[in-house]
């Protein structure tokens, strides 16, 4: 089941199809099961997403995944623009402050040990992921996506 709790978002669930797919662009929505269809009891577990989050439900499993949608757009809320990824001897903290702010996301890394990351890089209109991969090959990092969260991993900066 798919509660609304913002405005814009697509759901795809072919009738007999083993996964549904909900992706969010704008606001927020909470996907759950339903335990009984006859009396739409509610499963305990579900997942809330916000915009540029999607979760895949394995029906067979009763099993929801959160990840980021394929291609994360710029939120439309942020006044964050292309000449906000221009980088310049910029530290590393700043640079994903920005990402997470234009992005809605949220970018985990150790602070401590990136302290001495800069970037200098003309980012723009690339897709996140190219924006990620560049600044990762910059500092010598690698990234992933777990739980619709970006998750640096990185050694720090000489």
């Amino acid at each position: 089941m798919v509660k609304v709790l913002g405005t814009s978002f697509r759901v795809e669930a072919p009738e007999n199809g083993e996964n549904i797919l909900v992706s969010v662009k704008t606001g927020k929505v909470s996907v759950y099961a339903v335990a009984d269809k006859a009396t739409d009891d509610l499963q305990k577990d579900g997942v809330i997403l916000l915009p540029n989050q999607q979760v895949s439900y394995e029906r067979k499993e009763r099993l929801f995944s959160k990840t980021l949608v394929e291609y994360p757009e710029v939120l439309r809320t942020t006044p964050i623009g292309p000449s906000d990824f221009v980088f310049d001897n910029t530290p590393i903290a700043e640079v994903f402050r920005t990402m997470e702010a234009a992005y809605g996301i949220e970018i985990i890394y150790n602070e401590e040990v990136m302290k001495n990351c800069y970037i200098t890089a003309p980012l723009g209109s690339e897709p996140m992921q190219e924006k990620l991969r560049i600044i990762c090959q910059t500092i010598g990092a690698a990234y992933e996506i777990i739980d619709a969260n970006v998750v640096i991993n990185s050694s720090g900066c000489p």
